[in-house]
């Protein structure tokens, strides 16, 4: 715990290059590094901090590598992990600056654990006992 009573969460990093603290996209102008909190169903929160011009995709194979210790078991896929901002989940391809995640250091994004990763859920195949039940039903009042 802080001193303020808040809890204190270990932060990892995230960086498109060799140094801990900032990235470089040009000479002489590093990026800066923006904290997010990723935030369970259950409750478990971790930090990170990453380049806003990563990809999501980057970001989630960061999160898979460095799986927090206070966090559930880790699935077996990366593609089991959705990460959702403002209510949408955000697209694999897009960089964190795309998906308008601001650039302060209290940005909440919810992590997501799927049990059957969405791969999977594509080859499903219907059971015989769905073909023959009842496609309709009626209310009557």
């Amino acid at each position: 715990m802080d001193t303020d009573g808040a809890e204190s969460i270990p932060i990892q990093t995230l960086n498109t290059s060799t140094s801990n603290t900032t990235t470089t996209t040009s000479p002489g102008h590093p990026e800066e590094l923006s904290t997010i909190t990723l935030l369970l169903v259950s409750g478990e929160k971790a930090k990170f901090q990453v380049s806003l011009t990563s990809t999501i995709i980057s970001f989630k194979q960061h999160i898979y590598e460095n799986w927090p210790d206070n966090f559930p078991e880790r699935p077996g896929q990366l593609n089991s992990l959705r990460l959702v901002y403002l209510g949408k989940f955000l697209d694999d391809s897009a960089s964190l600056d795309h998906c308008k995640i601001p650039h302060t250091d209290n940005t909440i994004i919810h992590l997501n654990i799927m049990k059957q990763p969405i791969g999977e859920l594509r080859g499903v195949v219907p059971s015989k006992a769905s073909e023959t039940a009842p496609k309709c039903s009626c209310i009557i009042q």
